[in-house]
């Protein structure tokens, strides 16, 4: 889902939030060469955002994850917001 965060100075931050599986953390984690074992801090499954562009696929890495789709905006906002 795209949605859009909005700053205190007006401006907005689009936003991409997705629900990842444990399959899709899998992947992930496989792409990334990331492994519990070693140490690393993998993706589990949840909600997770990144910034996007208008209309595009996200910009930026993923952040989570969260609880719920709600928790994950309220994540972005928190740290988006300036």
């Amino acid at each position: 889902m795209q949605t859009t965060i909005s700053h205190d100075d007006g401006s907005t931050t689009p936003i991409w939030v997705i629900r990842a599986t444990q399959a899709d953390c899998d992947d992930w984690n496989q792409a990334e060469g990331l492994s519990e074992s070693a140490g690393d801090s993998v993706y589990t499954p949840g909600f997770y955002w990144a910034v996007c562009s208008p209309g595009c696929i996200p910009d930026s890495e993923f952040f989570g994850p969260f609880t719920n789709e709600e928790a994950a905006i309220e994540g972005a906002e928190e740290q988006l917001n300036y």
